[in-house]
């Protein structure tokens, strides 16, 4: 065998070799074959398999070491690997943890530590009759391949994440070596805090009967699977993935492609893992159920600042025996980590009930001992102040710099975060600055909700309703909701809604360039069989207002249609976008009668009333419910259109509103504190100069000179009218 130096340590670098520790000691021992450290003198390289299995013995790595073939833990005697801050391990093969001969196997990654597995698997629990033990402690492992848990007969795997991340690359297998057979063995995942990131799992293979994943403090996600919400509530559901060992509550959502499971305390504590100011602190959780339902509980709380209730001098018991006890005040006068816990009996009155926690006494029950929470306490208190800057005029396409201003006696960094409404077009130069830069997006913007209650409406349209009190082609103005879809009857009393809107500002022959319908639901309504709408424009250049002509399905349609299937059941408050409408309103406004102050009205009908060959035949599909917010208000169906006006159109003289929102916080301090301000934004520089009441000093033509003075000023502007256009506004004069 070849040898060559790196530092002081010799390191095979020529054939294959199974090189094993000897005893306990640091990762870069050698030993001379009575002392610690690697057996023969030659640290393992990369074409050898590290083991660690020398009488039960730990062997620790805190730098970054070379890389090697394979690790393995516990074969034919026990042994392990803790990896500390600064250590770093790269295994390029298969490896295991665990590995044979009735043996333990364990790896540690403590916080700072980092071990890549590179092959196509890693087994925690790999052999027959042996138990491996994977503990994430604060530090990352990445494996490349698969994870395989207990995946042999009469072994025993546990992963365990305390902090930190564990991410598997491709699948994962608890008591299963290929996620579809069962080993004969259980295996154990306990997400206590941290995260694991799973490529994908083949459900139900992956988990086994008896195996199980914990979600406490931790999460996990599955990123490259598609949807798995389902199939991680079967796994709930066939208990294989819990929440606190069974206790408490898995929360399942899949968002931006990522099915993420989250768990909460059966307790659901408070403060936990988050930083208060610092004083009086009120400690509020959920008691956890009696064992008789007409049984109160009863509850011991203690709190101080070492996380041991047994240490006297830093822990104090400040609640004994309090009966349905939910909340304790106590004090954090100062910086620093503060630690409480509940401990809870359920059995009845402890003056009545023996609590001895003696297994013995058949008489006798145990004191439920709770989680140790924690919280930060800091005196850095939240900014004081928070001024987003005075209200401003400007013009499209200038960039225009903000002028927030903020008062914070604080030590710690401030976190800024802009935002506009509306925001399409808007480009801030930063929005985590204290003050970027803005710019408005050329061409114009309406904002418009409903007038009053005369421009909203809706139209029962099925003629086979069962409900007899709103027959087919009855319209209802002024109501409370807009119910989409259908209003009752199981989804049978299928309506249109319709809406109205007039005075938009938007020449005949502008240039739509997007438009939406933004409304906000006032139900969640019910998820049924039919939820495809279509969204269309009354084909008139003035529609007639809904009081005057109250039918819906007898005006006249767009040949242009929007289809759109929104999500069911969507949270009440939810703000919801239609889909881009821009064809409906393009085709309105280029009707040769068509005039700014007209009348428009958008109307969204159930597919399955327009696929009907004859609508007064009715069906029996039940349709999708969602109730919306009706009437004027900031609630109130909101139509946002953009918009370009035609070459050769003078320039509007309006402006359009902005309302900019500065949120600031501090790192102790998440909770932001807003500011708000408005931006008039007009179409060219001399109106903005109009508006703003400014001198000749503040007017600019379009190439951002400054005029001289103001009768300069009005020979610029002229030309840019046409000769049967009158200026709408006064020039100003000297």
């Amino acid at each position: 065998m070849v040898m060559t130096f790196v530092g002081l340590f010799l390191v095979s670098v020529s054939g294959a070799a199974d090189i094993r520790y000897r005893l306990s000691g640091p990762w870069e021992d050698l030993s001379d074959g009575t002392t610690n450290g690697w057996d023969g003198g030659v640290m393992p390289g990369s074409a050898d398999t590290a083991r660690f299995n020398w009488g039960d013995n730990t062997v620790t790595l805190d730098y970054v070491a070379p890389n090697v073939s394979r690790f393995q833990m516990g074969v034919n005697e026990s042994g392990g690997l803790e990896v500390n801050a600064g250590g770093s391990l790269t295994a390029t093969g298969n490896c295991k943890v665990g590995n044979n001969n009735l043996c333990t196997g364990w790896l540690t990654i403590n916080e700072g530590g980092v071990v890549n597995a590179n092959g196509g698997w890693t087994q925690v629990g790999g052999g027959d009759n042996t138990t491996g033990i994977l503990t994430i402690d604060g530090g990352e492992m990445s494996i490349n391949g698969h994870l395989w848990i207990a995946s042999k007969t009469g072994s025993a795997g546990t992963v365990t994440i305390n902090g930190g991340t564990l991410t598997v690359g491709q699948n994962i297998g608890l008591g299963t070596i290929d996620a579809a057979s069962a080993s004969g063995a259980v295996a154990f995942v306990n997400v206590n805090a941290g995260v694991l990131n799973l490529h994908h799992w083949n459900a139900p293979g992956s988990i086994q009967d008896g195996s199980v994943i914990d979600v406490r403090y931790g999460t996990v996600n599955i990123t490259n699977d598609g949807d798995q919400s389902d199939e991680a509530q079967d796994y709930a559901d066939d208990g294989k993935i819990t929440a606190f060992g069974g206790s408490g509550t898995l929360t399942i959502v899949h968002v931006n492609g990522v099915t993420t499971i989250t768990a909460t305390h059966p307790m659901d504590p408070w403060p936990r893992e988050i930083t208060v100011p610092v004083g009086d602190v009120e400690l509020s959780w959920t008691n956890l159920d009696p064992n008789d339902p007409a049984d109160s509980v009863w509850v011991d709380v203690w709190f101080g600042t070492a996380p041991d209730k047994l240490d006297t001098l830093q822990y104090t018991q400040v609640k004994t025996e309090g009966e349905n006890t939910i909340a304790v005040p106590v004090s954090a006068p100062a910086t620093g980590t503060y630690y409480w816990q509940v401990d809870s009996y359920t059995y009845g009155d402890p003056a009545l009930v023996v609590y001895d926690n003696n297994d013995l006494n058949p008489d006798s029950f145990g004191v439920i001992e709770g989680d140790v929470w924690s919280f930060d306490a800091t005196s850095d208190a939240p900014p004081s102040v928070v001024d987003a800057g005075a209200d401003m005029i400007t013009w499209f396409g200038k960039l225009t710099p903000m002028a927030a201003s903020v008062v914070d006696d604080g030590e710690s960094d401030l976190t800024y975060a802009w935002s506009s409404d509306p925001a399409d077009g808007v480009l801030f130069s930063a929005t985590d600055e204290e003050d970027p830069g803005v710019t408005f997006p050329p061409g114009r913007t309406v904002v418009k909700g409903i007038q009053n209650n005369n421009y909203d409406a809706e139209e029962h349209i099925n003629a086979l309703s069962p409900d007899p009190d709103k027959p087919y082609g009855m319209v209802e103005i002024g109501s409370n909701d807009l119910e989409l879809g259908s209003e009752s009857q199981n989804g049978r009393d299928w309506q249109v809604i319709a809406v109205q809107y007039d005075t938009l500002g938007i020449p005949q022959g502008a240039n739509i360039t997007s438009a939406k319908i933004t409304f906000q639901v006032d139900n969640s309504g019910s998820a049924r069989d039919e939820n495809n709408f279509t969204i269309l424009a009354e084909a008139a250049d003035d529609a007639v207002l809904f009081s005057n002509d109250p039918n819906i399905t007898g005006r006249a349609r767009s040949a242009a249609s929007v289809g759109w299937a929104p999500a069911a059941t969507p949270a009440v408050g939810t703000k919801i976008d239609t889909p881009d409408i821009t064809a409906l309103i393009q085709e309105v406004v280029d009707q040769a009668g068509w005039s700014e102050d007209n009348r428009l009205t958008l109307m969204i009908y159930p597919d399955v009333y327009l696929d009907l060959p004859d609508p007064s035949t009715g069906g029996d599909t039940q349709v999708q419910e969602i109730e919306f917010e009706a009437g004027a208000g900031d609630d109130s169906a909101t139509l946002t259109v953009m918009f370009d006006i035609p070459e050769g159109s003078p320039p509007a003289s309006g402006a359009t509103t902005y309302t900019l929102t500065v949120a600031v916080h501090d790192e102790f301090n998440p909770t932001p504190i807003e500011d708000t301000m408005t931006v008039d934004v007009y179409e060219t520089p001399c109106y903005a100069a109009i508006a703003a009441g400014e001198g000749a000093d503040y007017i600019a033509d379009y190439n951002g000179d400054c005029i001289i003075n103001l009768a300069d000023f009005a020979a610029m502007i002229a030309p840019y009218w046409a000769d049967d256009y009158a200026l709408t506004v006064p020039i100003p004069t000297p």
